[in-house]
């Protein structure tokens, strides 16, 4: 199975406007019963204390909002 993981994550602004990671890699190859490492970058303010992400498959049904404090 080869994914794109920008289609698997978006931040949520405070005003509720979704965005694409700022940067990604290229698509990850996932062999049957594995896992991979990647990384998917958003660039936030420096005085941003908490963040709010939907995770999941951006045109599926099955999403989950993660809010993560830093």
């Amino acid at each position: 199975l080869t994914i794109r993981p920008v289609d698997f994550f978006r931040l949520i602004s405070d005003s509720g406007k979704s965005y694409a990671a700022d940067i990604q890699t290229d698509p990850v190859k996932v062999e049957p019963q594995s896992s991979k490492k990647t990384r998917t970058i958003f660039i936030i303010n420096d005085d941003q204390k908490l963040i709010k992400l939907i995770i999941g498959e951006i045109k599926g049904e099955n999403k989950e909002t993660v809010e993560v404090s830093i």
